[in-house]
């Protein structure tokens, strides 16, 4: 019943820590050089998404 508890916590902060990256604020920008010089003046990470159909 203890590790039911712990798993249950544990999800439940998962999801709780997950809401809040996905309300985040996401702005695209125009340039790679201008995205990494945004996240390093705000101390962000810089998430680089691309698509192929080779």
């Amino acid at each position: 019943m203890r590790s039911f508890r712990i798993t249950l916590a544990l999800t439940a902060l998962t999801i709780l820590a997950a809401a809040g990256v996905a309300a985040a604020q996401v702005t695209p920008a125009a340039s790679f050089d201008e995205a990494l010089q945004a996240a390093r003046q705000n101390d962000q990470l810089v998430v680089v998404d691309f698509y192929t159909d080779w």
